[in-house]
């Protein structure tokens, strides 16, 4: 898949872990599930959910960075539909408008609140007892229901890793 001039996936996702660990950013959601976990109890994640004490400049500044190495105006940020204080970074999509059906999220930065956190290779990422707790407020709250199926999921194999590692 090509994002503008930024070439493969495995590009851009090497280029956000740098500055994730640039920046000192906390990594949680299903990136953060895969690399305490292993991909074999993980479901392929599709975007990055980072925690930073400012998201929306966080959002606007990652924006910039991979337009700037893309070589283009590929990307754009907004607020999230349903946090308005989470900040989206979207690749816009083959035809190079924003807001349109083609749009994929690359990265979702939300405020950081204190949550636990691990070290792994080097980033930061929310503990798994942590994205445990927040998956269950999810799964307690109808607004969030659109997401329930992929909540519990997670959950259960978080569940059957910690069972089959001990």
């Amino acid at each position: 898949m090509m994002l503008g001039g930024i070439g493969t996936l495995l590009n851009r996702d090497e280029l956000i872990m740098k500055e994730i660990m640039k920046k000192k950013y906390i990594v949680y959601g299903s990136q953060a599930i895969e690399n305490q976990i292993g991909f074999l109890f993980s479901r392929t994640p599709k975007d990055w959910d980072v925690l930073s004490s400012s998201p929306k400049k966080s959002a606007r500044e990652l924006e910039r960075k991979l337009d700037r190495v893309s070589g283009g105006d590929f990307f754009f940020s907004r607020p999230s539909f349903f946090k308005k204080t989470t900040h989206k970074v979207i690749y816009k999509g083959a035809d190079m408008k924003p807001n349109t059906s083609d749009d994929i999220g690359i990265v979702d930065f939300s405020k950081y609140e204190g949550q636990e956190t691990v070290n792994v290779r080097g980033i930061k990422m929310v503990k798994l007892k942590e994205i445990i707790k927040d998956k269950r407020r999810s799964l307690s709250n109808k607004k969030f229901m659109f997401r329930h199926d992929k909540d519990r999921s997670d959950i259960n194999r978080i569940k059957e890793f910690r069972r089959l590692r001990l």
